[in-house]
């Protein structure tokens, strides 16, 4: 297997991106799972939206955001 096929290198950057953006995100407390377990609502809010904006939000938005022109269609869209 070739070390830098796309896939590897799509990986590698996805990675240090997702990486890059938990630390970002620590001082509002995306994952405080000991305050999730005392019971704080507010944490497990913040748990969800945390998992929502950095798990489902990238996905959506690679193959399901809507596309800002129509002149300007994404890949998957164009009749071959």
């Amino acid at each position: 297997m070739n070390p830098l096929s796309a896939s590897t290198v799509f990986s590698v950057i996805f990675a240090i991106y997702f990486a890059g953006t938990v630390m970002a995100s620590q001082r509002f407390q995306p994952f405080d799972t000991a305050a999730i377990v005392r019971g704080d609502l507010r944490a497990l809010a913040r748990l969800a939206l945390a998992f929502i904006f950095l798990n489902v939000f990238p996905f959506w938005y690679f193959y399901g955001a809507p596309t800002v022109s129509a002149h300007c269609p994404r890949p998957s869209a164009r009749r071959i």
